[in-house]
């Protein structure tokens, strides 16, 4: 019986390895996870609004999304009309202990928790992929979930 588990468990390893890895970090340059309020400082004296991706590491409906707003608009035509904002809720970098903060009886000690809250306070809502787009007070303009929708008609981005 052992000898069978093993024959088994050795097909299964093979077969494993010749599959496709799914490569879960962004194909966008410069697009890292960032700081919401040191973000939205550095874009106090701009007059463009703030568009807020709202993502996950481990979530491939956020690849897909990645994928659709390169295809269909680019980065670069965002960043000329946006301020952009990336937001991973699964950011697993450490506050410092300064950072951490109590938050309905939580020590918040992770930059992904901070995106959360702010998902979900700003938003009320805990979906990925979502945007967001603010104006430099922080104020939601408008917001939209998912990647079944028109995103140069959501962005008012023209060809």
């Amino acid at each position: 019986m052992k000898k069978v588990c093993v024959i088994f468990s050795l097909i299964f390893l093979l077969i494993s390895c010749g599959e496709e890895k799914i490569n879960h970090n962004t194909d966008w340059e410069n697009f890292p996870s960032m700081d919401f309020e040191k973000s939205m400082r550095t874009f106090e004296e701009s007059d463009k609004p703030v568009l807020v991706l709202f993502n996950a590491i481990g979530c491939l409906n956020c690849r897909r999304f990645e994928r659709v707003l390169k295809r269909e608009v680019g980065l670069e035509k965002i960043k000329s009309k946006y301020n952009l904002i990336n937001l991973y809720l699964d950011d697993k970098t450490k506050l410092s202990e300064s950072e951490c903060f109590e938050h309905r009886g939580r020590t918040i000690k992770r930059r992904g928790q901070v995106n959360v809250i702010i998902q979900t306070e700003k938003l009320q809502t805990g979906s990925q992929p979502y945007l967001a787009v603010m104006n430099k007070e922080g104020e939601i303009i408008k917001q939209k979930s998912g990647f079944k929708y028109n995103i140069k008609e959501f962005l008012e981005i023209e060809d």
